[in-house]
């Protein structure tokens, strides 16, 4: 507890109150071996005992202080750490909808479908998909494949994938299609310098059948996500 009493202004002043009292037994006794050299030899070891009893009081008095602070911080701090765990559950949550939305795009199945597309097309799709981050702004790029996962399309210009093959094992189970919908957190050559990349992955069927022709990969900003949580949070502390 000591440790965080330099950070408790307040508690420090009730402290530094209370040692000024306790000063104060110092100079009655000084005072009363002067005044009183007889009567002190009987008194003043009455007197230590009462101080004694007092510094007791005081430490006791900090003590509780502290403690009492450290749990009203503690109360505040397991509740904002349940408030940024729910945001985030609720944000993840809103992306599973979100791939099963572009995932059955008419839009998006008729570009992958499209044996002859072109680059026109690809623009065409991408401004679609750009109309669709605009609403939310919490994805770091949309990626769609074929079936032989050969990138067809994606948002970020730095991410230079278009064209490439990539086959992961999630990617592969997404296209075996035993889940609805993969997600995962991992090291991913979807993202430029392999980063660790939380991704939505979903196949893509050709309309009325079960058919898999392609996949789509929402890439998740969860860094930048958890920041702003935190900042959030951060921002509504009160000091106390």
């Amino acid at each position: 507890q000591k440790d965080f009493l330099s950070y408790m202004p307040d508690v420090q002043e009730c402290n530094k109150s209370i040692s000024g009292l306790n000063d104060q037994w110092d100079n009655i006794k000084l005072l009363s071996e002067i005044n009183c050299p007889i009567q002190s030899i009987s008194v003043l070891p009455n007197m230590t005992k009462i101080q004694n009893g007092f510094c007791d009081l005081q430490q006791e008095l900090i003590d509780t202080l502290v403690s009492e602070k450290l749990k009203k911080m503690e109360q505040k701090i397991v509740s904002k750490t349940q408030v940024a765990i729910d945001i985030l559950i609720r944000n993840l949550f809103e992306r599973t909808a979100d791939i099963g939305f572009l995932a059955t795009d008419d839009d998006i199945r008729r570009f992958v479908e499209n044996d002859e597309r072109t680059e026109i097309d690809r623009n065409q799709i991408l401004a679609r998909m750009r109309e669709y981050v605009a609403k939310y702004s919490v994805y770091e790029d949309i990626i769609v494949l074929d079936q032989d996962f050969r990138v067809l399309a994606n948002l970020d210009e730095q991410n230079n994938i278009l064209g490439k093959k990539i086959k992961g094992p999630n990617l592969v189970k997404t296209m075996n299609g035993e889940q609805s919908f993969v997600e995962y957190f991992k090291n991913s050559k979807l993202q430029y310098g392999d980063k660790n990349s939380h991704v939505f992955s979903s196949r893509i069927c050709r309309e009325g059948t079960s058919q898999t022709i392609g996949l789509i990969c929402l890439c998740f900003r969860f860094e930048n996500e958890m920041k702003q949580i935190f900042e959030k949070l951060t921002n509504d502390y009160d000091g106390s």
